[in-house]
């Protein structure tokens, strides 16, 4: 999923951060200390709205002691359209919303949830300039 949402990043960028963040709660457990808090985040986009689940699945894997989903924002910006999710997904993407919460409340892990619900697009014209 990472190298989808990603453009140009290969998947061994992923294997890093991941092995990374394994690093530190391995490190966090041995010197029996809370911090660096790890909060993940997750830009929820067409391409990975539904891999929410996995998501938090990662976030207890890498022992997280936060995560925050948004959704994007492509109001006034038709150029980020083609990530924006569709209407259609929206149930699908409540379901797997509700999925994650359930999980990472059993867990115990704090989370918060902006849920996409539409996109709005503003069509702006252009005045023409004038000198004056």
């Amino acid at each position: 999923m990472y190298s989808t949402t990603h453009h140009g990043v290969s998947d061994s960028v992923f294997d890093r951060l991941k092995q990374t963040l394994f690093y530190i709660a391995e490190q966090k457990a041995a010197r029996k200390v809370m911090v660096p808090k790890i909060t993940l985040r997750c830009v929820v986009l067409r391409q990975n709205i539904e891999d929410l689940c996995d998501f938090a699945r990662f976030a207890v894997e890498v022992k997280a002691n936060e995560v925050r989903y948004k959704s994007v924002d492509a109001v006034d910006d038709p150029g980020v359209m083609n990530v924006v999710p569709m209407e259609e997904q929206l149930p699908a993407s409540q379901v797997q919303f509700e999925k994650a919460r359930e999980y990472l409340t059993l867990k115990k892990i704090p989370f918060v949830i902006y849920k996409p619900t539409h996109v709005v697009i503003q069509t702006v014209t252009p005045r023409p300039f004038t000198a004056g």
